[in-house]
């Protein structure tokens, strides 16, 4: 009897905690509303998904522009009607795999080598200058050069800043934060460079057991001339200052998961296998893209939710079938909500307008590129 009535306690508890998170995901979902949809019309050789991406506005108008890697041509989008109005075409001359659009006359891209070469190419005049980044002498680690990721890059006090990534094949070479520099300054006005700041502590200590955590995220706030560092497998945040670049880390921590396994924390694994590295991936959680709203002067941090399935087979694709949610943070980037996104968008593609947080649907129409857009509205 007395068993009988203890398994109705624990279903009465169980069922009223399960109604509290359900109840508590129901409020999570009303503070991030989809306000509408933009559709770019795609071209015969473009796909949604063929390259880095960004937004930014000339006048009156605002455009999208993406790059194509099958062709190495930047196309550039009317935001309004979503139609493609340019082409820009790259010199052969040209590193093509990792490219970033500032705007219609200002393209970036880089070599993956060492001594490395960061060029800007300049669409109107033809003109491309060069800034020559020798690796080993100024971070004292191999292995270490820019690496673009989509909206990565961002201008501040007219230098550009890239975040750099590849040292996690040699983990063993870090023995300290500042061993691994996740920030590049590009000052192309004086053609000169220097690697800034450092990862967490955590990194030190851990290899990751991915390359994927190695990747940084950059954004910048000029309202208050800040960089703003993330990094995949810690809720930690580097506030970096762009007067006299003095930092400071901030915490914060998603709603569904308090930290992030890294499960291989011996050093000296083969960080080469893709399959072990990309199904590690897939299987636990990170923290993702982050995105200054300087209209509505808040954060957008994405966070990717582990998979934790271990029937699954490995597979490169399976990275893609995360869940993601959204933070919200406020300009002093406390936390003010999380929302979880349905699944079915790719988190890889996302940027921010006036309307809010665009991000792309999946879809397996390569015709058109849809982002559903969401705008942030806090719960009174």
């Amino acid at each position: 009897m007395k068993l009988i009535y203890y398994l109705i306690c624990l279903s009465v508890i169980c069922i009223s905690c399960k109604n509290k998170i359900d109840k508590s995901a129901d409020s999570n979902r009303n503070i991030l509303i989809n306000v509408g949809s933009i559709i770019f019309n795609m071209g015969e050789y473009d796909y949604p998904t063929s390259g880095y991406i960004r937004y930014f506005t000339e006048g009156d108008s605002c455009f999208f522009a993406q790059h194509n890697r099958r062709t190495n041509v930047i196309n550039v989008y009317n935001y309004q009607s979503g139609d493609k109005i340019k082409e820009i075409h790259l010199p052969v001359s040209l590193p093509s795999n990792d490219v970033y659009v500032h705007n219609q006359d200002t393209i970036l891209t880089c070599t993956k080598s060492n001594p490395a070469h960061v060029f800007m190419f300049l669409p109107q005049t033809g003109d491309v200058i060069d800034i020559l980044v020798n690796i080993k002498e100024e971070s004292g680690c191999v292995q270490q050069f820019p690496h673009f990721f989509p909206d990565g890059v961002t201008l501040l006090n007219e230098k550009f800043y890239v975040t750099c990534s590849r040292l996690g094949e040699y983990p063993d070479k870090m023995k300290k934060s500042t061993d691994r520099p996740p920030l590049l300054e590009l000052d192309f006005n004086q053609k000169k460079y220097q690697f800034l700041s450092g990862y967490p502590e955590l990194y030190v200590h851990n290899n990751m057991a991915t390359l994927h955590y190695w990747e940084p995220l950059l954004t910048s706030n000029p309202l208050r001339n800040e960089l703003i560092v993330a990094f995949k497998a810690s809720p930690e945040i580097k506030v970096i200052s762009g007067v006299d670049f003095s930092e400071k880390w901030i915490n914060i921590k998603s709603l569904f998961a308090d930290s992030i396994p890294l499960p291989f924390t011996l050093k000296g694994r083969d960080y080469f296998s893709d399959e072990d590295s990309y199904y590690n991936f897939a299987q636990n959680s990170h923290y993702d893209r982050i995105m200054y709203d300087p209209w509505r002067r808040i954060y957008y941090r994405l966070f990717g939710i582990g998979l934790n399935d271990n029937s699954l087979k490995k597979d490169i694709l399976l990275q893609y079938k995360k869940q993601f949610s959204v933070m919200i943070l406020d300009e002093n980037l406390n936390k003010l909500d999380e929302a979880m996104l349905e699944k079915g968008y790719d988190n890889f593609y996302c940027f921010v307008t006036p309307k809010g947080l665009h991000i792309l649907r999946k879809s397996k129409n390569e015709d058109k590129a849809v982002y559903d857009i969401f705008a942030y509205k806090p719960q009174i």
